[in-house]
């Protein structure tokens, strides 16, 4: 009955239904998985319930009132949260930005990870986050916001507050038009139909 619960929740949420690619469908390295999503094949195995998302999401909305909170102390907009923007190509990129500090005007994406997945991202980002950030920043320049830095904010499920780790660099917007080149190239190729994907 509790997995029911869950199930169930989980299937009305937005993301859930969300059939638009957004920046982290983009910045995954495989193209062809961008194929399938861009001409809507559908999986062999039916989804299930990612249950370290679903905690990922119930932290999102905790760090989206910390952050309100800290605007209500500081009687101003420091933090803006849950910013949706998109870069406007064909068809457009929705992105739903987690969090942007307009202090030091840095663009962030929440992330709840395991132990062992946090040891190894303190160490390295991966591309597919950093291109996942670019992108936003991207979407929010494009909104008339100033990004001078973007960043990841890794919150462990299990650890404490002194196991969080951020990581930030200034904003360039490279990996971003890489991105945005690699997925008008996979949309010309998709053009032919699902025979491309092979290949």
């Amino acid at each position: 009955m509790v997995r029911d619960l869950i199930v169930s929740q989980d299937a009305g949420r937005p993301r859930s239904q969300q059939k638009t690619l957004g920046p982290s469908n983009l910045s995954t390295p495989c193209a062809r998985k961008i194929g399938y999503q861009v001409l809507d094949v559908p999986p062999v195995t039916p989804s299930t319930v990612n249950l370290a998302a679903w905690v990922g999401t119930g932290i999102h909305e905790q760090m989206e009132l910390a952050c309100a909170a800290e605007n209500k102390r500081a009687k101003a907009k420091v933090w803006e949260t849950e910013i949706r923007c998109q870069i406007p190509i064909k068809p457009p990129i929705q992105c739903h930005v987690d969090a942007y500090y307009h202090p030091t005007y840095t663009a962030l994406d929440w992330k709840s990870v395991g132990p062992s997945a946090l040891q190894k991202y303190r160490r390295q980002t991966p591309d597919n986050y950093a291109t996942q950030i670019d992108l936003y920043g991207l979407a929010l320049v494009l909104s008339g916001y100033r990004v001078d830095t973007v960043g990841i904010c890794y919150i462990p499920r299990n650890g404490d507050l002194s196991d969080i780790h951020v990581t930030t660099w200034p904003w360039t917007g490279e990996r971003a038009d890489a991105a945005i080149k690699r997925y008008e190239q996979i949309l010309a190729a998709t053009g032919a139909g699902a025979a491309v994907l092979p290949l």
